[in-house]
């Protein structure tokens, strides 16, 4: 083998050597290029889906045609009185529901209030425990209703106080020992993390902070 053969046969070696580090370079910047999409297409989530997606506790509440009483909520004596047993809410897609349990037909007054709050008195009445007057700030769901609170305000008064995101419009309907009021969606989407990035923002001008419920379990 000559001297030019043995060059030639070098260069096709060294050439073949550029080509596959051609082709592993390529490959790195397909693989760095693939990486990078799937970054894209998969973005870090939102903190709404964050909120959306995080594990809540069992609900051990009552849910009306399902579960007639909490666990271990016996009632009382009632004196002959009405007893309130439990408040709550249900949500459906974006329709809110706001149920009041009483011990016997529920007996009530509809108080007229402003546009967003809804007042509901129920006369010779006590609230079975404290529990029942408890805030529950459901403005975490995208309903109409923010929160609701019911609480005893003289010794035979029990007045339930609902505040609203705006005007609603409501349906009331009574089913045994049960009132529901069941409000009509909003009338646009509620954006709920934009409204309360809002409120945090007036809250910090003003001076003051904000804090927010986490969401209640279902």
């Amino acid at each position: 083998m000559n001297h030019s053969t043995k060059e030639n046969i070098s260069q096709l070696i060294d050439y073949k050597r550029v080509i596959k580090v051609q082709d592993a370079i390529k490959y790195l910047l397909s693989t760095i290029a693939f990486i990078s999409l799937i970054s894209v297409t998969y973005a870090e989530p939102s903190e709404e889906e964050l909120m959306l997606s995080k594990p809540r506790g069992l609900y051990l509440g009552v849910k009306p045609g399902e579960q007639t009483y909490a666990p271990g909520k016996e009632l009382t004596a009632s004196e002959g009185l009405q007893r309130v047993v439990w408040v709550g809410f249900q949500t459906r897609r974006n329709r809110a529901q706001v149920f009041v349990q009483t011990d016997a037909p529920p007996l009530f007054e509809i108080v007229e209030s402003d546009p967003k709050t809804v007042v509901i008195d129920f006369p010779n009445a006590r609230l079975h425990t404290k529990n029942e007057g408890r805030t529950l700030d459901v403005g975490y769901f995208p309903t109409v209703v923010r929160s609701l609170k019911a609480r005893q305000v003289s010794k035979n008064l029990v007045r339930l106080v609902i505040r609203l995101r705006m005007p609603s419009r409501y349906r009331k309907k009574t089913d045994s020992k049960f009132l529901h009021l069941l409000f009509d969606p909003p009338k646009e989407p509620i954006d709920v993390i934009a409204e309360q990035e809002r409120e945090a923002e007036i809250k910090a001008k003003s001076g003051k902070t904000i804090e927010y419920a986490p969401p209640p379990p279902l």
